[in-house]
């Protein structure tokens, strides 16, 4: 083979891996902020209204903090779908050429 061509393929499988190893960081920060949004949504029992606590006014400020965090939560769980989308397509073109310069090579995995 070629030492162009097979240097061309090494680079075109770092690529490849960087892209994947991207998109796999990413995949696994939407993964978590989902079950962080999950967690804060089961956090907040119903409240007794029984307990004083309930009746001053506690409850509805702790539902306000909570319902604040889930939306922080959900802002950055839409910039994280974002960057997911915008680093799909790359992943995709970075495997494509290293399949591309495989065949062309002749190179088997």
């Amino acid at each position: 083979m070629d030492p162009r061509m097979k240097q061309l393929l090494r680079l075109a499988n770092l690529v490849r891996e960087r892209e994947e190893t991207r998109l796999g960081q990413i995949t696994a920060k939407r993964t978590a902020q989902e079950q962080n949004i999950q967690r804060l949504r089961n956090a907040l029992p119903d409240p007794d209204p029984t307990e004083d606590y309930t009746r001053l006014g506690g409850w509805e400020r702790a539902r306000l903090w909570h319902d604040t965090q889930i939306v922080q939560c959900n802002q950055k769980l839409t910039q994280i779908r974002a960057a997911q989308n915008d680093q799909a397509p790359r992943t995709a073109r970075a495997r494509a050429r290293y399949e591309v310069l495989k065949r062309m090579t002749g190179k088997k995995s």
